[in-house]
Protein backbone atom coordinates (compact mmCIF):
# COMPACT_ATOMS: atom_id res chain seq x y z
CA UNK A 1 0.00 0.00 0.00
CA UNK A 2 1.18 3.61 -0.59
CA UNK A 3 0.20 6.45 1.05
CA UNK A 4 1.54 10.24 1.23
CA UNK A 5 4.12 11.21 -1.11
CA UNK A 6 5.32 14.60 0.77
CA UNK A 7 4.22 12.66 3.71
CA UNK A 8 6.38 15.34 6.14
CA UNK A 9 5.00 18.44 4.36
CA UNK A 10 6.52 20.84 6.78
CA UNK A 11 5.63 24.01 5.37
CA UNK A 12 8.58 26.69 6.11
CA UNK A 13 7.97 28.44 3.25
CA UNK A 14 6.78 31.87 4.48
CA UNK A 15 9.70 31.47 7.06
CA UNK A 16 12.23 31.11 4.79
CA UNK A 17 10.88 34.44 2.99
CA UNK A 18 11.48 36.36 5.48
CA UNK A 19 14.05 39.10 5.30
CA UNK A 20 17.77 38.96 6.80
CA UNK A 21 18.25 40.02 10.37
CA UNK A 22 21.36 41.16 9.82
CA UNK A 23 21.14 44.39 6.71
CA UNK A 24 18.03 45.27 9.06
CA UNK A 25 20.28 45.64 12.07
CA UNK A 26 22.71 47.25 9.81
CA UNK A 27 20.19 50.01 7.84
CA UNK A 28 18.95 50.31 11.80
CA UNK A 29 22.45 51.52 13.19
CA UNK A 30 22.88 54.28 9.90
CA UNK A 31 19.64 55.54 10.70
CA UNK A 32 20.82 56.32 14.27
CA UNK A 33 23.76 57.58 13.19
CA UNK A 34 22.05 60.16 10.76
CA UNK A 35 20.22 61.13 13.47
CA UNK A 36 23.12 61.55 15.77
CA UNK A 37 23.93 63.98 13.34
CA UNK A 38 21.19 65.56 13.26
CA UNK A 39 20.80 66.20 16.93
CA UNK A 40 24.59 67.47 16.65
CA UNK A 41 23.88 69.96 13.79
CA UNK A 42 20.62 71.23 15.18
CA UNK A 43 22.49 71.92 18.29
CA UNK A 44 25.18 73.53 17.25
CA UNK A 45 23.17 75.54 15.33
CA UNK A 46 21.50 76.60 18.45
CA UNK A 47 24.66 77.64 20.15
CA UNK A 48 25.55 79.30 17.05
CA UNK A 49 21.96 81.28 17.02
CA UNK A 50 22.82 82.37 21.14
CA UNK A 51 25.88 83.95 19.62
CA UNK A 52 23.66 87.12 18.23
CA UNK A 53 22.74 88.13 21.45
CA UNK A 54 26.41 90.14 21.28
CA UNK A 55 25.56 91.75 18.33
CA UNK A 56 21.40 91.98 18.22
CA UNK A 57 20.14 94.41 20.35
CA UNK A 58 16.17 95.01 20.37
CA UNK A 59 12.94 95.42 22.73
CA UNK A 60 12.16 91.83 21.55
CA UNK A 61 15.84 90.55 22.08
CA UNK A 62 14.78 87.91 24.51
CA UNK A 63 12.34 86.29 22.22
CA UNK A 64 14.20 85.89 19.44
CA UNK A 65 17.82 84.74 20.76
CA UNK A 66 14.83 81.61 22.28
CA UNK A 67 13.44 80.66 18.88
CA UNK A 68 16.37 77.54 18.43
CA UNK A 69 15.32 75.93 21.92
CA UNK A 70 12.07 74.35 20.77
CA UNK A 71 14.03 72.80 17.41
CA UNK A 72 17.20 72.06 19.72
CA UNK A 73 14.45 70.38 22.23
CA UNK A 74 12.54 68.45 19.07
CA UNK A 75 16.05 67.26 17.71
CA UNK A 76 16.77 65.41 21.01
CA UNK A 77 13.66 64.08 21.43
CA UNK A 78 13.87 63.08 17.62
CA UNK A 79 17.07 61.08 18.46
CA UNK A 80 15.80 59.57 21.96
CA UNK A 81 12.81 58.28 19.58
CA UNK A 82 15.50 56.88 17.13
CA UNK A 83 17.41 55.02 19.59
CA UNK A 84 14.27 53.12 20.49
CA UNK A 85 13.93 52.40 16.91
CA UNK A 86 17.30 51.07 16.78
CA UNK A 87 17.00 49.06 19.69
CA UNK A 88 13.63 47.51 18.75
CA UNK A 89 14.83 46.53 15.09
CA UNK A 90 18.57 45.37 16.38
CA UNK A 91 16.79 43.01 18.61
CA UNK A 92 13.87 41.66 15.90
CA UNK A 93 16.92 41.47 13.29
CA UNK A 94 18.95 39.08 15.85
CA UNK A 95 15.85 37.15 16.31
CA UNK A 96 15.33 36.66 12.39
CA UNK A 97 18.82 35.01 12.18
CA UNK A 98 17.91 32.95 15.32
CA UNK A 99 14.91 31.98 13.52
CA UNK A 100 16.72 31.37 10.13
CA UNK A 101 18.86 28.81 11.95
CA UNK A 102 16.42 27.02 13.66
CA UNK A 103 14.30 26.75 9.94
CA UNK A 104 17.35 24.92 8.21
CA UNK A 105 17.26 22.86 11.10
CA UNK A 106 14.06 21.99 10.62
CA UNK A 107 14.29 21.68 6.94
CA UNK A 108 16.94 19.03 7.46
CA UNK A 109 15.19 17.25 10.49
CA UNK A 110 12.25 16.61 8.30
CA UNK A 111 14.59 15.09 5.48
CA UNK A 112 16.01 13.01 7.76
CA UNK A 113 12.49 11.61 8.82
CA UNK A 114 11.32 11.42 5.43
CA UNK A 115 14.19 8.59 4.92
CA UNK A 116 13.13 6.84 8.35
CA UNK A 117 9.26 6.95 7.45
CA UNK A 118 10.18 5.30 3.88
CA UNK A 119 12.07 2.38 6.29
CA UNK A 120 9.05 2.28 7.80
CA UNK A 121 6.94 2.26 5.00
CA UNK A 122 8.06 -0.89 4.03
CA UNK A 123 7.61 -2.70 6.81
CA UNK A 124 3.94 -1.24 7.01
CA UNK A 125 3.34 -2.66 3.43
CA UNK A 126 4.66 -5.87 4.44
CA UNK A 127 2.74 -6.39 7.49
CA UNK A 128 -0.37 -5.12 5.28
CA UNK A 129 -1.22 -2.66 7.59
CA UNK A 130 -4.19 -0.78 7.16
CA UNK A 131 -4.72 3.23 6.06
CA UNK A 132 -5.35 3.79 9.99
CA UNK A 133 -2.05 2.35 11.38
CA UNK A 134 -0.06 4.03 8.25
CA UNK A 135 -1.66 7.20 9.56
CA UNK A 136 -0.80 6.66 13.37
CA UNK A 137 2.95 5.40 12.21
CA UNK A 138 3.16 8.63 10.05
CA UNK A 139 1.88 11.14 12.81
CA UNK A 140 4.24 10.08 15.63
CA UNK A 141 6.88 10.98 12.66
CA UNK A 142 5.38 13.48 11.91
CA UNK A 143 4.53 15.69 15.18
CA UNK A 144 7.46 16.50 16.50
CA UNK A 145 8.21 18.24 13.53
CA UNK A 146 5.19 20.28 13.42
CA UNK A 147 5.39 21.03 17.05
CA UNK A 148 8.96 22.43 16.16
CA UNK A 149 7.40 24.47 13.52
CA UNK A 150 4.83 25.72 15.49
CA UNK A 151 7.06 26.71 17.97
CA UNK A 152 9.57 28.58 15.58
CA UNK A 153 6.22 30.34 13.98
CA UNK A 154 5.29 31.51 17.64
CA UNK A 155 8.62 32.82 18.35
CA UNK A 156 8.58 35.05 14.86
CA UNK A 157 5.12 36.22 15.47
CA UNK A 158 6.19 37.04 19.30
CA UNK A 159 9.18 38.72 18.01
CA UNK A 160 7.54 40.80 15.49
CA UNK A 161 4.80 41.87 17.84
CA UNK A 162 7.60 43.41 20.16
CA UNK A 163 9.03 45.27 17.15
CA UNK A 164 5.29 46.65 16.75
CA UNK A 165 4.83 47.39 20.27
CA UNK A 166 8.00 49.21 20.75
CA UNK A 167 7.49 51.33 17.57
CA UNK A 168 4.05 52.12 18.70
CA UNK A 169 5.55 53.69 21.84
CA UNK A 170 7.82 56.21 19.87
CA UNK A 171 6.19 59.62 20.02
CA UNK A 172 6.34 62.27 17.19
CA UNK A 173 8.45 64.37 18.38
CA UNK A 174 7.28 67.69 16.56
CA UNK A 175 3.25 67.48 16.97
CA UNK A 176 2.91 70.88 15.56
CA UNK A 177 3.69 69.91 12.07
CA UNK A 178 0.94 71.16 9.42
CA UNK A 179 -1.30 67.50 8.87
CA UNK A 180 -4.15 65.97 7.92
CA UNK A 181 -4.41 63.70 10.42
CA UNK A 182 -6.43 64.37 13.99
CA UNK A 183 -3.93 65.02 17.39
CA UNK A 184 -0.63 62.96 16.91
CA UNK A 185 -2.81 60.05 15.45
CA UNK A 186 -2.07 59.20 11.61
CA UNK A 187 -5.39 57.82 10.12
CA UNK A 188 -4.03 54.37 9.45
CA UNK A 189 -8.06 52.98 8.86
CA UNK A 190 -7.93 55.43 5.69
CA UNK A 191 -4.29 53.97 4.56
CA UNK A 192 -5.54 50.63 5.13
CA UNK A 193 -8.72 50.98 3.01
CA UNK A 194 -7.28 52.23 0.19
CA UNK A 195 -4.84 49.15 -0.19
CA UNK A 196 -7.05 47.05 0.42
CA UNK A 197 -9.56 48.66 -2.57
CA UNK A 198 -5.96 48.44 -4.46
CA UNK A 199 -5.16 45.28 -3.81
CA UNK A 200 -8.97 43.66 -4.77
CA UNK A 201 -8.91 45.82 -7.86
CA UNK A 202 -5.60 44.06 -9.17
CA UNK A 203 -6.49 41.16 -8.19
CA UNK A 204 -10.06 40.83 -10.07
CA UNK A 205 -7.98 41.99 -13.10
CA UNK A 206 -8.48 39.66 -15.92
CA UNK A 207 -4.21 39.43 -16.23
CA UNK A 208 -4.16 39.31 -12.51
CA UNK A 209 -1.12 37.48 -11.50
CA UNK A 210 -0.66 34.75 -8.55
CA UNK A 211 1.36 37.34 -6.77
CA UNK A 212 -1.58 39.68 -6.49
CA UNK A 213 -3.55 36.93 -5.51
CA UNK A 214 -1.67 36.40 -2.92
CA UNK A 215 -1.02 39.88 -2.16
CA UNK A 216 -4.44 40.82 -1.81
CA UNK A 217 -5.35 37.32 0.84
CA UNK A 218 -2.34 38.65 2.67
CA UNK A 219 -3.90 41.87 3.02
CA UNK A 220 -7.45 40.31 3.94
CA UNK A 221 -5.40 38.60 7.09
CA UNK A 222 -5.07 42.62 7.94
CA UNK A 223 -8.44 43.55 7.50
CA UNK A 224 -11.84 43.44 10.25
CA UNK A 225 -15.03 42.66 9.53
CA UNK A 226 -15.77 46.60 8.82
CA UNK A 227 -13.13 46.53 6.18
CA UNK A 228 -14.53 43.17 4.65
CA UNK A 229 -17.81 44.42 4.53
CA UNK A 230 -17.09 47.33 1.89
CA UNK A 231 -14.72 45.20 0.24
CA UNK A 232 -17.82 43.11 -0.50
CA UNK A 233 -19.55 46.12 -2.14
CA UNK A 234 -17.12 46.46 -4.89
CA UNK A 235 -18.05 45.94 -8.36
CA UNK A 236 -17.39 42.26 -8.65
CA UNK A 237 -16.37 41.11 -5.56
CA UNK A 238 -18.90 38.76 -4.70
CA UNK A 239 -18.04 36.53 -7.96
CA UNK A 240 -14.44 36.78 -6.72
CA UNK A 241 -12.65 32.99 -6.95
CA UNK A 242 -9.41 33.31 -7.81
CA UNK A 243 -7.27 31.37 -4.94
CA UNK A 244 -3.84 30.36 -4.01
CA UNK A 245 -2.09 26.43 -3.73
CA UNK A 246 -4.49 24.61 -1.21
CA UNK A 247 -1.59 24.88 1.54
CA UNK A 248 -1.47 28.32 1.17
CA UNK A 249 -5.50 28.50 1.50
CA UNK A 250 -5.68 26.12 4.40
CA UNK A 251 -3.37 28.63 6.06
CA UNK A 252 -5.38 31.43 5.36
CA UNK A 253 -8.31 30.20 6.78
CA UNK A 254 -6.93 29.29 9.55
CA UNK A 255 -4.80 32.24 10.41
CA UNK A 256 -8.59 34.10 10.37
CA UNK A 257 -10.36 34.87 13.73
CA UNK A 258 -13.81 33.96 13.55
CA UNK A 259 -15.03 37.39 13.54
CA UNK A 260 -13.03 37.77 9.69
CA UNK A 261 -14.19 34.30 8.63
CA UNK A 262 -17.63 35.30 9.18
CA UNK A 263 -17.38 38.78 7.94
CA UNK A 264 -15.66 37.05 4.85
CA UNK A 265 -18.62 34.83 3.92
CA UNK A 266 -21.06 37.46 3.81
CA UNK A 267 -18.51 39.95 1.92
CA UNK A 268 -16.71 37.76 -0.44
CA UNK A 269 -18.70 34.85 -1.21
CA UNK A 270 -17.20 33.40 -4.26
CA UNK A 271 -13.43 33.61 -2.39
CA UNK A 272 -15.15 31.47 1.03
CA UNK A 273 -16.81 29.06 -1.63
CA UNK A 274 -13.69 27.27 -3.31
CA UNK A 275 -11.40 28.03 -0.22
CA UNK A 276 -9.61 24.79 0.33
CA UNK A 277 -9.45 24.41 4.09
CA UNK A 278 -12.62 26.27 5.05
CA UNK A 279 -15.41 23.83 6.26
CA UNK A 280 -17.52 22.40 3.64
CA UNK A 281 -20.92 23.28 5.30
CA UNK A 282 -19.41 26.68 5.18
CA UNK A 283 -18.61 26.65 1.46
CA UNK A 284 -22.21 25.63 0.86
CA UNK A 285 -23.21 28.48 2.89
CA UNK A 286 -21.13 30.58 0.67
CA UNK A 287 -21.82 28.87 -2.84
CA UNK A 288 -25.84 29.25 -1.80
CA UNK A 289 -25.38 33.00 -1.41
CA UNK A 290 -23.36 33.42 -4.92
CA UNK A 291 -26.10 31.19 -6.58
CA UNK A 292 -28.84 33.86 -5.42
CA UNK A 293 -26.58 36.66 -6.49
CA UNK A 294 -25.92 34.80 -10.49
CA UNK A 295 -29.68 34.00 -10.48
CA UNK A 296 -30.23 38.00 -9.45
CA UNK A 297 -27.70 39.14 -12.34
CA UNK A 298 -29.60 36.61 -14.95
CA UNK A 299 -32.92 37.61 -14.10
CA UNK A 300 -30.94 41.74 -15.57
CA UNK A 301 -29.42 40.27 -18.07
CA UNK A 302 -32.76 38.42 -19.26
CA UNK A 303 -34.36 41.73 -18.54
CA UNK A 304 -32.16 44.09 -21.25
CA UNK A 305 -31.39 40.68 -23.54
CA UNK A 306 -32.91 43.07 -26.23
CA UNK A 307 -29.95 44.94 -26.60
CA UNK A 308 -27.68 45.00 -29.85
CA UNK A 309 -25.03 42.23 -28.92
CA UNK A 310 -26.47 40.36 -26.27
CA UNK A 311 -25.40 36.27 -26.92
CA UNK A 312 -28.69 34.18 -26.50
CA UNK A 313 -27.38 31.01 -26.64
CA UNK A 314 -24.13 31.99 -23.50
CA UNK A 315 -27.83 33.00 -21.67
CA UNK A 316 -29.41 30.19 -22.47
CA UNK A 317 -26.24 28.03 -21.52
CA UNK A 318 -26.47 30.01 -17.87
CA UNK A 319 -29.85 29.91 -17.59
CA UNK A 320 -30.18 26.39 -17.57
CA UNK A 321 -27.10 25.67 -15.35
CA UNK A 322 -28.07 27.61 -12.79
CA UNK A 323 -31.77 26.33 -12.68
CA UNK A 324 -30.09 22.53 -12.91
CA UNK A 325 -27.40 23.41 -10.06
CA UNK A 326 -30.53 24.70 -8.04
CA UNK A 327 -32.69 21.64 -8.49
CA UNK A 328 -30.02 19.65 -7.39
CA UNK A 329 -29.67 21.49 -4.25
CA UNK A 330 -33.40 20.93 -3.77
CA UNK A 331 -32.81 18.10 -2.04
CA UNK A 332 -31.62 17.54 1.43
CA UNK A 333 -28.26 16.34 2.58
CA UNK A 334 -26.75 18.22 -0.89
CA UNK A 335 -23.52 20.58 -0.76
CA UNK A 336 -22.42 23.24 -3.07
CA UNK A 337 -19.27 22.87 -2.26
CA UNK A 338 -17.43 24.84 -5.64
CA UNK A 339 -18.77 27.31 -7.99
CA UNK A 340 -17.19 29.21 -10.29
CA UNK A 341 -19.04 31.60 -12.39
CA UNK A 342 -16.43 32.54 -14.75
CA UNK A 343 -18.07 30.11 -17.50
CA UNK A 344 -20.98 30.09 -19.06
CA UNK A 345 -21.70 27.40 -17.16
CA UNK A 346 -20.52 27.83 -13.85
CA UNK A 347 -18.05 25.27 -12.91
CA UNK A 348 -19.43 23.45 -9.58
CA UNK A 349 -18.93 20.80 -7.10
CA UNK A 350 -22.35 18.86 -5.50
CA UNK A 351 -21.48 16.41 -2.84
CA UNK A 352 -24.45 14.64 -1.92
CA UNK A 353 -23.70 13.40 2.01
CA UNK A 354 -21.34 15.89 4.29
CA UNK A 355 -17.70 15.74 3.24
CA UNK A 356 -16.57 17.17 6.58
CA UNK A 357 -17.62 14.15 8.70
CA UNK A 358 -17.75 11.58 5.93
CA UNK A 359 -15.25 8.13 6.75
CA UNK A 360 -15.41 7.86 2.86
CA UNK A 361 -15.41 10.54 -0.16
CA UNK A 362 -15.73 9.43 -3.74
CA UNK A 363 -15.41 12.17 -6.49
CA UNK A 364 -17.39 11.15 -9.82
CA UNK A 365 -15.80 12.90 -12.64
CA UNK A 366 -18.08 12.97 -15.95
CA UNK A 367 -16.52 13.12 -19.66
CA UNK A 368 -17.67 14.93 -23.54
CA UNK A 369 -20.45 17.02 -23.35
CA UNK A 370 -21.03 17.27 -19.45
CA UNK A 371 -21.50 20.82 -16.98
CA UNK A 372 -23.49 22.23 -14.50
CA UNK A 373 -26.29 22.25 -16.90
CA UNK A 374 -26.27 18.68 -15.84
CA UNK A 375 -26.24 19.42 -12.11
CA UNK A 376 -29.14 17.71 -11.35
CA UNK A 377 -28.80 14.70 -13.03
CA UNK A 378 -25.11 13.74 -11.72
CA UNK A 379 -26.28 14.71 -8.56
CA UNK A 380 -28.90 11.83 -8.50
CA UNK A 381 -26.43 9.93 -9.73
CA UNK A 382 -24.10 10.45 -7.15
CA UNK A 383 -26.98 9.23 -4.66
CA UNK A 384 -27.51 6.26 -6.45
CA UNK A 385 -23.86 5.60 -5.98
CA UNK A 386 -23.79 6.43 -2.37
CA UNK A 387 -27.04 3.85 -1.71
CA UNK A 388 -25.14 1.62 -3.50
CA UNK A 389 -21.57 2.19 -1.66
CA UNK A 390 -23.66 1.69 1.46
CA UNK A 391 -25.39 -1.77 0.72
CA UNK A 392 -21.30 -3.22 -0.71
CA UNK A 393 -18.93 -1.55 1.28
CA UNK A 394 -17.38 -1.32 4.63
CA UNK A 395 -18.64 2.42 5.77
CA UNK A 396 -21.91 2.02 5.83
CA UNK A 397 -23.98 5.99 5.24
CA UNK A 398 -20.57 7.52 6.50
CA UNK A 399 -19.47 8.30 3.09
CA UNK A 400 -20.22 11.48 0.75
CA UNK A 401 -20.26 11.38 -3.00
CA UNK A 402 -19.07 14.23 -5.45
CA UNK A 403 -20.52 15.49 -8.65
CA UNK A 404 -17.34 17.36 -9.54
CA UNK A 405 -18.18 19.50 -12.84
CA UNK A 406 -14.89 21.54 -11.86
CA UNK A 407 -13.51 21.33 -15.49
CA UNK A 408 -14.27 22.90 -19.19
CA UNK A 409 -15.15 19.37 -20.49
CA UNK A 410 -14.82 19.28 -24.97
CA UNK A 411 -17.46 18.65 -27.53
CA UNK A 412 -17.28 15.75 -29.83
CA UNK A 413 -14.62 17.71 -31.86
CA UNK A 414 -12.58 18.89 -29.04
CA UNK A 415 -12.18 15.27 -27.79
CA UNK A 416 -9.51 14.47 -29.32
CA UNK A 417 -7.00 17.15 -28.04
CA UNK A 418 -5.98 16.81 -24.83
CA UNK A 419 -5.70 20.84 -23.77
CA UNK A 420 -9.30 20.91 -21.55
CA UNK A 421 -7.74 17.76 -19.90
CA UNK A 422 -4.37 19.19 -18.99
CA UNK A 423 -6.18 23.03 -18.15
CA UNK A 424 -8.52 21.28 -15.74
CA UNK A 425 -5.69 18.80 -14.04
CA UNK A 426 -4.50 21.48 -12.18
CA UNK A 427 -7.55 22.50 -10.49
CA UNK A 428 -8.94 18.74 -9.46
CA UNK A 429 -5.84 17.66 -7.99
CA UNK A 430 -6.22 20.62 -5.39
CA UNK A 431 -9.68 19.57 -4.88
CA UNK A 432 -8.09 16.14 -3.95
CA UNK A 433 -5.89 17.65 -2.07
CA UNK A 434 -8.15 20.15 -0.26
CA UNK A 435 -10.26 17.78 0.96
CA UNK A 436 -7.04 15.84 2.73
CA UNK A 437 -5.79 18.71 3.73
CA UNK A 438 -9.50 20.25 5.37
CA UNK A 439 -9.98 16.97 7.26
CA UNK A 440 -6.54 16.94 8.30
CA UNK A 441 -6.65 20.50 9.90
CA UNK A 442 -10.26 19.08 11.40
CA UNK A 443 -8.27 16.72 13.28
CA UNK A 444 -10.13 13.54 11.02
CA UNK A 445 -8.67 11.12 8.39
CA UNK A 446 -10.98 10.59 5.05
CA UNK A 447 -10.27 7.64 2.53
CA UNK A 448 -10.79 9.40 -1.10
CA UNK A 449 -11.69 7.81 -3.96
CA UNK A 450 -12.11 8.69 -7.74
CA UNK A 451 -14.49 7.51 -10.19
CA UNK A 452 -13.96 9.17 -13.83
CA UNK A 453 -15.87 8.77 -17.24
CA UNK A 454 -14.74 9.00 -20.91
CA UNK A 455 -12.81 12.24 -21.03
CA UNK A 456 -13.15 12.60 -17.48
CA UNK A 457 -10.21 10.00 -17.09
CA UNK A 458 -8.24 11.66 -19.55
CA UNK A 459 -8.08 14.51 -17.17
CA UNK A 460 -7.97 12.44 -14.24
CA UNK A 461 -5.08 10.50 -15.47
CA UNK A 462 -2.61 14.18 -15.24
CA UNK A 463 -4.47 14.98 -12.22
CA UNK A 464 -3.59 11.95 -10.44
CA UNK A 465 -0.20 12.46 -11.00
CA UNK A 466 0.11 15.87 -9.67
CA UNK A 467 -1.32 15.80 -6.20
CA UNK A 468 0.69 15.68 -3.23
CA UNK A 469 -1.61 12.87 -1.44
CA UNK A 470 -2.56 9.60 -2.26
CA UNK A 471 -6.36 8.39 -3.31
CA UNK A 472 -7.56 4.92 -2.03
CA UNK A 473 -8.90 4.13 -5.53
CA UNK A 474 -9.69 4.99 -8.78
CA UNK A 475 -12.38 3.37 -11.26
CA UNK A 476 -12.09 4.38 -14.97
CA UNK A 477 -14.97 3.78 -16.89
CA UNK A 478 -15.69 4.10 -21.33
CA UNK A 479 -12.14 5.66 -21.33
CA UNK A 480 -11.38 8.31 -24.08
CA UNK A 481 -7.81 7.23 -23.92
CA UNK A 482 -5.13 8.19 -21.59
CA UNK A 483 -1.87 10.56 -22.58
CA UNK A 484 0.75 8.81 -23.93
CA UNK A 485 3.32 8.06 -21.20
CA UNK A 486 1.22 7.97 -18.21
CA UNK A 487 1.94 4.59 -16.73
CA UNK A 488 -0.49 3.29 -13.97
CA UNK A 489 2.21 3.87 -11.74
CA UNK A 490 2.17 7.50 -11.86
CA UNK A 491 -1.09 7.74 -10.20
CA UNK A 492 -0.67 8.41 -7.12
CA UNK A 493 -3.15 5.54 -5.70
CA UNK A 494 -3.04 2.99 -2.79
CA UNK A 495 -2.19 -0.77 -3.10
CA UNK A 496 -3.74 -3.70 -2.69
CA UNK A 497 -2.77 -6.37 -1.17
CA UNK A 498 -1.49 -7.66 -3.99
CA UNK A 499 0.64 -5.05 -4.51
CA UNK A 500 -0.96 -3.89 -7.70
CA UNK A 501 -2.07 0.07 -7.19
CA UNK A 502 -5.91 0.32 -7.03
CA UNK A 503 -6.96 1.45 -10.73
CA UNK A 504 -9.66 -0.65 -12.08
CA UNK A 505 -11.08 -0.22 -15.85
CA UNK A 506 -13.61 -1.18 -17.55
CA UNK A 507 -15.40 -0.63 -21.67
CA UNK A 508 -18.56 -2.43 -22.75
CA UNK A 509 -18.60 -4.36 -25.57
CA UNK A 510 -21.36 -2.26 -26.82
CA UNK A 511 -19.79 1.16 -25.88
CA UNK A 512 -18.18 2.24 -29.74
CA UNK A 513 -17.57 5.60 -28.89
CA UNK A 514 -14.70 5.17 -25.84
CA UNK A 515 -12.53 3.17 -27.97
CA UNK A 516 -13.06 5.50 -30.75
CA UNK A 517 -11.90 8.34 -28.90
CA UNK A 518 -8.59 6.85 -27.96
CA UNK A 519 -8.17 5.55 -31.41
CA UNK A 520 -8.66 9.11 -33.03
CA UNK A 521 -6.42 10.80 -30.44
CA UNK A 522 -3.45 8.15 -30.44
CA UNK A 523 -4.05 8.01 -26.60
CA UNK A 524 -3.32 4.50 -24.50
CA UNK A 525 -7.02 2.68 -24.25
CA UNK A 526 -6.54 1.19 -20.28
CA UNK A 527 -9.28 -1.25 -21.28
CA UNK A 528 -7.24 -3.05 -24.35
CA UNK A 529 -6.35 -6.06 -23.07
CA UNK A 530 -4.93 -7.08 -25.92
CA UNK A 531 -2.20 -4.52 -25.22
CA UNK A 532 -2.01 -4.40 -21.61
CA UNK A 533 -1.89 -0.74 -19.52
CA UNK A 534 -1.86 -1.99 -16.24
CA UNK A 535 -5.10 -1.41 -14.50
CA UNK A 536 -7.43 -4.14 -13.23
CA UNK A 537 -9.84 -4.80 -16.13
CA UNK A 538 -13.31 -5.95 -15.38
CA UNK A 539 -16.24 -6.62 -17.60
CA UNK A 540 -19.24 -4.05 -18.08
CA UNK A 541 -21.04 -6.77 -20.52
CA UNK A 542 -23.68 -9.18 -19.34
CA UNK A 543 -21.98 -11.69 -16.49
CA UNK A 544 -22.97 -14.19 -14.15
CA UNK A 545 -20.81 -14.46 -10.69
CA UNK A 546 -21.88 -16.89 -7.91
CA UNK A 547 -24.57 -17.43 -9.57
CA UNK A 548 -25.77 -14.03 -9.86
CA UNK A 549 -26.55 -12.51 -13.47
CA UNK A 550 -25.73 -8.77 -14.25
CA UNK A 551 -26.86 -6.48 -17.25
CA UNK A 552 -24.39 -5.51 -19.94
CA UNK A 553 -23.90 -1.75 -20.50
CA UNK A 554 -24.90 -1.18 -23.33
CA UNK A 555 -23.88 2.89 -24.94
CA UNK A 556 -21.24 5.31 -23.75
CA UNK A 557 -23.41 7.20 -21.09
CA UNK A 558 -22.28 7.46 -17.12
CA UNK A 559 -25.93 6.78 -16.10
CA UNK A 560 -25.51 3.54 -18.14
CA UNK A 561 -22.40 2.12 -16.27
CA UNK A 562 -24.04 3.30 -13.04
CA UNK A 563 -27.08 1.19 -13.01
CA UNK A 564 -28.04 -0.55 -10.38
CA UNK A 565 -28.28 -3.84 -12.44
CA UNK A 566 -24.76 -3.70 -14.52
CA UNK A 567 -21.58 -5.75 -13.06
CA UNK A 568 -19.42 -2.18 -13.71
CA UNK A 569 -21.70 -0.30 -10.74
CA UNK A 570 -21.33 -3.68 -8.23
CA UNK A 571 -17.79 -2.88 -8.73
CA UNK A 572 -17.45 0.03 -8.87
CA UNK A 573 -19.48 0.43 -5.72
CA UNK A 574 -16.87 -1.93 -4.03
CA UNK A 575 -13.59 -0.45 -5.24
CA UNK A 576 -14.45 2.88 -3.95
CA UNK A 577 -16.04 2.13 -0.68
CA UNK A 578 -13.66 -0.61 0.46
CA UNK A 579 -14.15 -3.35 -0.77
CA UNK A 580 -11.31 -4.01 -3.74
CA UNK A 581 -9.73 -6.89 -1.92
CA UNK A 582 -13.57 -8.58 -2.79
CA UNK A 583 -13.93 -6.92 -6.00
CA UNK A 584 -10.82 -8.26 -7.22
CA UNK A 585 -12.49 -12.25 -6.37
CA UNK A 586 -15.42 -11.13 -8.45
CA UNK A 587 -13.45 -10.14 -11.32
CA UNK A 588 -11.73 -13.07 -11.31
CA UNK A 589 -14.71 -15.39 -11.01
CA UNK A 590 -16.48 -13.41 -14.28
CA UNK A 591 -13.22 -13.96 -16.06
Amino acid sequence: MTYLRHAFFVDTLELRLLPDGGPIQQKAKEILAGAEVFQEVVSSAGNRWQALGLVYQAPEQELALRAMDEPSKQAGTHLESVRVFQEALDTFGRELEEIDYETRALDEAADAAYGVWLERLDELNAQDASTYEMEAAREELNAPLQTRLAEITQRYEQARQACVRSLGAIARSSPDVISSYPSFVMDLAATERDDAIAALDKALAPDASPEDIKAFYNLLLLAGPDLMKELGKRPGAAQFVAGMSPHEEMKFWGKLSPEQQGALLVALPGLVGSLEGAPYKTRDTANRQLLGILQQELIEDLWNSGRVGTDYEALAVRQGALESLALALSKKDRYLISLDPRTDAPLAQVAVGNPDTARNVTYVVPGMYSSSVDAAGLANQADDLRKRQSLEGIYGNDTAVIAYMGYESPTLGQVTSEDLAEKGAPAFADSLDGLYLTRSAAGTVVEVNVIAHSYGTTMTAIALGQTDYGVASAVLLASAGLPEGVAVADFNVGLGSDGERKVFVTTAEADSLAPWGSDMSWRTDPADEADPWGGRVFSSDEVTVNNISYEAVEDHHLHLYLEGGTFSMKITALVTSGGSEEAVELIKAAQ
